[in-house]
């Protein structure tokens, strides 16, 4: 056999062992099968988010939940936002937003383009 030293026997059968760990690899990957792809379906809730996200909602039809989409908005400064639109009837304008107790000036910035009364 050949002459090597202990060294080299090990660096050997190291290269060996990864030689084999890969060919595994590539024989697992060859004989699964394919992941699938699948465009999941969508729900009416679904598409109306969609719609809404894209033209703003109108926050004098708004639920909580359509609030709670909007970044910075939370469950209870949503609810606020719906009690006093049902205590003043309807927002005439998108600034009214600021007469809720949480929604200030910055808020009002970030969400002002997401938001629209129809």
């Amino acid at each position: 056999m050949l002459d090597l030293t202990k060294n080299e026997k090990i660096a050997i059968v190291s290269l060996l062992v990864l030689l084999l760990a890969g060919m595994g690899v590539i024989l697992y990957q060859r004989t699964r099968p394919c992941a699938e792809v699948t465009v999941g379906s969508f729900e009416f809730e679904d598409l109306e988010e969609i719609i809404q996200t894209k033209s703003g909602i109108d926050i004098n039809q708004a639920s909580v939940r359509d609030f709670e989409r909007l970044e910075g908005i939370g469950e209870s400064l949503a609810k606020r936002i719906v009690a006093y639109r049902q205590s003043i009837g309807r927002f005439s304008s998108v600034d009214e937003l600021k007469n809720v107790k949480g929604v200030g000036p910055k808020l009002l910035a970030r969400i002002k383009d997401r938001v629209s009364i129809r």
